[in-house]
């Protein structure tokens, strides 16, 4: 009897503190339209790979930016693999989907990230951009999970 209190206690203990990590954090749809009207700031391969001078966290502030530029001018569509490295660094393609999902942009919570901004590229059959865009996933434990 005192183990079934134990581990009635111990889960109820985890779902309030779940709760309690990401009570008061945006929605899903407040988090898209906010991170939808980050302006595009022209792509420089030299601020994208500028974390030694400004710092990873500025980065994270910069690298979002580029993106929507990288997206909006279609400057990745038509491109290799080994022209994409060249521009933003190594990837690692997903053989199943023939896609790449890039971490531009991590929103930290007290304890645990709330969500992650991703630049997502997908390939052709011939290896070459086809697609590509931004994807918001929001992390185990926020109430929006998906």
């Amino acid at each position: 009897m005192n183990k079934k209190r134990v581990v009635c206690f111990l889960l109820l203990l985890t779902i309030s503190i779940s709760s309690a990590c990401f009570s008061g954090y945006p929605s899903y749809e407040e988090i898209v339209t906010k991170r939808s009207k980050i302006k595009p700031v022209p792509f420089e391969k030299e601020k994208w790979f500028d974390d030694k001078k400004i710092g990873v966290e500025a980065l994270w502030e910069v690298r979002p930016a580029l993106a929507r530029d990288l997206i909006n001018r279609n400057l990745l569509i038509g491109k290799t693999v080994a022209e994409v490295e060249e521009m933003i660094g190594k990837l690692e393609v997903d053989k199943g989907t023939n896609t790449v999902s890039y971490t531009i942009f991590v929103e930290n919570g007290v304890v645990d990230p709330v969500f992650i901004e991703n630049l997502v590229i997908k390939f052709d059959q011939n290896n070459k951009v086809e697609k590509n865009e931004i994807q918001i996933r929001m992390m185990d434990g926020h109430p929006d999970y998906r």
